[in-house]
């Protein structure tokens, strides 16, 4: 198992791509903290499937837009676990809207989430990680949204953009202290929390702009965030990679060959 010993925190752990995530490190011998902010039953749910399997998991709240919240989560990782090894800034909202509706709350919220909250957990758990010295892993979710114009995500686009400028600063400022930053930058991804009507003609629309032809699962993006928290890739940081089967290099359509076999 490449991350046995390793401790992750996924924030935004209890559904999702940080449910999948948080169940994919577990697999791979990581002890593992998810972290929610309101769905309880979800988190514990996540905490006793990988309990049950044999790994070793605890759900804690902490709303990551509150410094002090995050500071107490991390305290409790750090008294139940020793360290930590591995960050996952996972959790963000999203509430699409035209630019000139968004209103300041609406902005507020998703800003300090989205970014703010990532920027304090990677704050918070790299001063740990000095202090532990043995290096660490900080992996950032963003979205293939924050390169490219996509109407009614405005402040959404602008948090990604934010933190995967935020990715290449901390890889470069925390890189001599063996930490290594980088982020996973989805496509769409089927799951419940995000806006694509779940019926059979909607998918087909978004699948045909994909070139791979299908859009992704959560469990999808977890071999992404594997490779950068282990040891594999240590010399790789401040790192963007788009899992998105291709959709940010085809935006408008699938191409539809003539003759499969030229």
């Amino acid at each position: 198992m490449m991350l046995e010993g390793k401790t992750a925190v996924v924030t935004g752990g209890s559904r999702g791509i940080g449910r999948a995530i948080a169940c994919g490190l577990a697999r791979e011998g990581a002890c593992v903290v998810v972290n929610y902010v309101a769905d309880r039953q979800a988190a514990e749910e996540v905490e006793k499937m990988i309990n049950e399997q044999g790994g070793r998991a605890v759900s804690i709240q902490a709303d990551i837009a509150r410094v002090n919240e995050i500071e107490r989560m991390l305290n409790k990782t750090r008294a139940l676990f020793g360290g930590i090894n591995i960050l996952v800034n996972n959790a963000a909202i999203v509430r699409p809207d035209l630019a000139i509706n968004v209103t300041e709350k609406d902005w507020d919220d998703l800003i300090n989430v989205n970014l703010k909250g990532s920027f304090f957990c990677a704050q918070i758990t790299a001063r740990a990680m000095i202090k532990q010295s043995v290096g660490g892993r900080i992996i950032n979710i963003s979205s293939i949204n924050a390169q490219r114009a996509e109407p009614y995500y405005s402040s959404y686009t602008a948090s990604k953009g934010g933190l995967e400028s935020l990715t290449r600063t901390l890889a470069s400022e925390l890189g001599p202290y063996g930490i290594t930053v980088n982020a996973v930058s989805p496509g769409a991804v089927l799951t419940s929390t995000i806006n694509i009507e779940k019926s059979e003609k909607a998918i087909k629309e978004k699948e045909n702009t994909i070139p791979i032809g299908k859009l992704a699962r959560p469990e999808d993006i977890v071999p992404a965030v594997i490779f950068f928290a282990s040891d594999d890739s240590w010399y790789v940081t401040g790192q963007v990679l788009q899992v998105d089967g291709g959709s940010f290099i085809n935006a408008n359509r699938k191409v539809n060959w003539v003759n499969k076999d030229v």
